[in-house]
């Protein structure tokens, strides 16, 4: 599991700051293990980005104001048009 940080920046420069979390804690510096996973799954909210990639949703709301999270049998990836276009 990642976490991906980052924030708006000035000019063209991004920064992120990728931290890991494995059950066994063995990815390296600041891997917090289960408490790491745990915190991560309490707080993420998905976006477009989680959709796109057809990752199981997590504490998301549809248009609906239901949870995506309730549906995930319902939940099918899509495809990024993006990286069809480039075959």
């Amino acid at each position: 599991m990642s976490e991906l940080v980052n924030g708006k920046a000035q000019s063209t420069e991004i920064i992120f700051d990728i931290m890991t979390h494995t059950p066994n804690m063995t990815s390296g510096v600041g891997d917090r293990g289960e408490e790491g996973i745990e915190a991560f799954l309490a707080q993420h909210q998905c976006q477009d980005l989680c959709r796109d990639l057809g990752l199981q949703l997590l504490n998301c709301e549809d248009d609906e104001g239901g949870s995506d999270s309730d549906r995930q049998d319902d939940v099918q990836p899509r495809r990024n048009p993006r990286r069809s276009a480039k075959k």
